[in-house]
């Protein structure tokens, strides 16, 4: 054992199937890969369009509302 490591260091033929690390083991979420650069690009951008498409929405809805009240209608 290293003197400034509590994990045993391993020689022999326990090396080969024993990995010493420091560092905790990473989860899979559900088997899935991590997306690429270009695919959080691209969903990134997807989720940029559905806010503008939701935000045209709103204004559209909100111009009709005032057409309305001008032409005393609401």
């Amino acid at each position: 054992m290293s003197s400034n490591s509590p994990y045993p260091t391993f020689t022999g033929s326990d090396a080969h199937t024993l990995v010493r690390s420091n560092n905790p083991p990473k989860l899979q979420s559900e088997g899935r890969a991590q997306p690429s650069a270009e695919d959080a690009q691209q969903i990134n951008a997807e989720e940029k369009r559905e806010a503008e498409q939701e935000a045209d929405l709103i204004y559209e809805e909100q111009i009709e509302e005032e057409y309305a009240k001008r032409e005393g209608g609401a």
